[in-house]
């Protein structure tokens, strides 16, 4: 298979499924058009960025012929780090903004949109968009506290994230975004972190790495 992008294109992510499927998660600017040979149906796509820059997911089969594609933006600048498809099939994005990300109602499972608030500072922050396997946001994530993710691992009963830091000071996780409803306050000067939340888009709990551990962000996490 070869997986062919244009310029203003470049990977955040990618991902193998059993049935040799890629997701790709990955960033562009400008109009991007992919043509009709490349496409499974093929119809020829155009998007067009909102803002600086724009998230950008597509699924290729194993011929290498695209089946799935779309976009999500604001008006600014809006990153993907990673991806990853989960046992039963849905899958999760990751990655870092500076400014607001909308996703419209029909594109939720409940139908309700969904923004995600820039800091008004304009500094960036890292989001994570949980979607089922027919590519419907079933929860997001704001994660103001962190700048990004580099990986994840799924248990019986979670997700856990390697995050990175850029802030000074202690960083606080609001108790709306965790599953018992307290703060969960990280120590002074963390760098990196673990993660862990539930299946339904709730923080469980999140510890502090030691400097010596900046590894983390480049490995998966073994179980």
């Amino acid at each position: 298979m070869e997986l062919m992008l244009l310029g203003n294109t470049w990977t955040g992510g990618l991902y193998v499924d059993k049935e040799s499927n890629v997701f790709f998660s990955g960033t562009f600017y400008g109009t991007y058009t992919i043509p009709s040979k490349d496409l499974e149906d093929n119809k020829e796509i155009t998007l067009k960025s909102k803002g600086t820059y724009d998230l950008i997911i597509m699924k290729f089969n194993k011929a290498g012929k695209i089946y799935y594609i779309d976009s999500i933006g604001g008006t600014n600048r809006d990153y993907a780090r990673t991806i990853n498809i989960l046992s039963n099939g849905d899958y999760i994005v990751s990655g870092y903004s500076n400014g607001d990300i909308e996703i419209l109602a029909e594109d939720t499972v409940k139908n309700e949109r969904i923004l995600l608030e820039g800091m008004e500072n304009g500094s960036y922050r890292g989001f994570i968009i949980k979607y089922t396997q027919d590519n419907k946001v079933e929860w997001a994530l704001n994660t103001d506290w962190i700048y990004y993710m580099s990986t994840m691992i799924e248990t019986n009963n979670s997700y856990v994230f390697s995050c990175y830091h850029q802030m000074n000071g202690k960083l606080t996780i609001p108790g709306s975004l965790t599953d018992d409803k307290n703060d969960i306050t990280l120590p002074e000067d963390t760098r990196d972190s673990l993660m862990w939340i539930n299946k339904d888009g709730k923080i469980e709990n999140s510890i502090k790495i030691e400097s010596y551990s900046l590894a983390v962000r480049r490995v998966s996490i073994c179980r």
